[in-house]
């Protein structure tokens, strides 16, 4: 009987580890991905110099072929938001979607905060969500697991004359 204990137990020990390692292995890989999207934003927003429809576009199909999706939307929506965040929400091309937030802030080019000077710049930050799809993670740790963020800048984006093509609805730096 002391034989049979043992094994359970040891069974037991080995499927815990199991568990662990590839929840270790799963959490790599949506951090990764989310990373990757992170990066992906700020160098599609500083390369068609803000969020506009091309850079839209271009983001949407990273996004599908790189599978950014989140279960919640309406949930990481609330997120941005209460981060101060503005929440951009898509449809992929396998009816999932995806969200990440957006934060714009312009930003007079002399440093000052005079709204009527004519050049300014603009400051896109980012932020992506690491979505962990474990269901008994889910279950222990609701809001731990969705709401993992990952934020990144762009450098400062310049304009003269019409600053409409930067942000909308900015707060003045």
């Amino acid at each position: 009987m002391k034989e049979a204990l043992g094994g359970v137990l040891s069974f037991q020990a080995i499927f815990i580890f199991l568990v662990l390692m590839i929840g270790l292995l799963l959490f790599s890989v949506s951090y990764t991905k989310s990373f990757h999207m992170k990066n992906q934003l700020v160098t599609i927003i500083e390369q068609y110099e803000g969020l506009t429809p091309s850079a839209s576009d271009k983001i949407d199909d990273y996004a599908n072929r790189l599978n950014y999706s989140l279960s919640s939307t309406s949930a990481y929506e609330n997120k941005c938001r209460s981060l101060g965040y503005e929440p951009y929400t898509q449809t992929l091309d396998n009816g999932e979607k995806f969200v990440f937030c957006v934060r714009c802030e312009l930003a007079d080019v002399t440093g000052t905060s005079n709204s009527d000077l004519e050049y300014k710049g603009a400051q896109y930050t980012v932020a992506t969500f690491v979505n962990i799809n474990i269901p008994i993670i889910n279950k222990i740790f609701p809001a731990a697991a969705n709401f993992l963020v990952i934020t990144g800048q762009t450098d400062v984006i310049y304009s003269s004359g019409n600053n409409s093509e930067l942000c909308k609805n900015a707060k003045t730096s």
